[in-house]
């Protein structure tokens, strides 16, 4: 690998964008809430409630990267600063990037579960199919346990943690040690794969098998639920069916935005660390298009539902 270096513009900036960023977030997070409780239809308010829980997990994600962690990276190295929250020792570091691949994959969750409902109130609706409580069940926890195997990966990632000057020396990274050198002041966490080769590799693995299962999965969904809605029945009027469509396209296009912002950055992240790409300007340009998903999720929302937008 060659010499990397970080603009200290990256190391000032950050910071300040994850706060403003967070912030903004908090505010659309509260307002979009708010709306969902008291402007949602009658018949609306299950699926509001789905969206009640992603609307959180979005929050969640912006309140870690944000305020609990604020990582400037250093990718394609495995290392970044840490200038949140958790940042006092070795552990709560480690523990701040497991807060943030929690929240990001909370995300994930909430997103299936919600495409997932939607496809089970239809097959009710339409008289397609019966689902059992248990096949709720069976099915949800497939989407919780493939999700949830990249962050069993970073708990146990933390085997490979080392101390960050250390880890610079290590690597032959001079400008970047002597950027940290420079400035005491700078927190840091990194993780030694080069003893742990199997860690980057087995991450990588388990994020595209949970990349595969969750929108190998909502897809699935989302194809299954229009064509149920695609076919005439007696159990609905022709109506309702259409009205189901529009809402179904709606729906889709609004959790559509938030995954592939969170998925297709995370996906560069991991194989970037794994195959050496990029650089650290470029991944932490990437971290800041990824940290819009949650403005632009939730101004789409509101603007995309007439109640909410008529209440604004």
């Amino acid at each position: 690998m060659g010499n990397l270096t970080l603009d200290v513009f990256w190391i000032s900036f950050m910071p300040v964008y994850q706060h403003t960023i967070g912030a903004v977030t908090a505010v659309l997070s509260v307002l979009v809430i708010y709306l969902m409780i008291t402007r949602t239809p009658e018949n609306g308010r299950a699926l509001a409630r789905y969206l009640i829980l992603m609307q959180l997990s979005i929050l969640i994600v912006d309140l870690g990267w944000g305020f609990l962690v604020c990582p400037v990276f250093f990718f394609p190295l495995t290392a970044l600063l840490c200038n949140g929250v958790l940042c006092g020792s070795e552990t709560s570091k480690h523990a701040g990037v497991v807060v943030l691949f929690q929240c990001t994959v909370q995300v994930a969750i909430a997103l299936s579960f919600t495409l997932h409902y939607k496809y089970t109130a239809i097959a009710r609706l339409t008289n397609h199919r019966q689902i059992t409580v248990t096949e709720n069940m069976i099915v949800r926890l497939i989407f919780f346990f493939a999700l949830e195997m990249p962050v069993a990966v970073i708990v146990v990632s933390g085997a490979s943690q080392q101390e960050i000057q250390m880890f610079m020396r290590s690597e032959h990274q001079l400008a970047l040690l002597s950027l940290l050198e420079d400035d005491v002041a700078l927190i840091g966490i990194a993780y030694s794969i080069r003893r742990f080769l199997w860690i980057p590799i087995t991450l990588a693995a388990v994020v595209l098998v949970a990349i595969t299962i969750s929108v190998g999965g909502c897809i699935f969904f989302v194809a299954q639920t229009l064509r149920m809605l695609s076919i005439e029945t007696t159990a609905i009027s022709e109506r309702t069916r259409k009205l189901q469509r529009g809402l179904t396209y709606t729906l889709v296009m609004q959790l559509g935005m938030p995954l592939a912002i969170q998925v297709l950055p995370i996906f560069i992240y991991v194989f970037s660390m794994t195959l050496f790409l990029f650089t650290p300007g470029a991944m932490n340009f990437l971290l800041c298009i990824q940290l819009c998903h949650a403005s632009f999720h939730t101004i789409f929302l509101i603007l995309t539902t007439p109640s909410y937008r008529r209440a604004i």
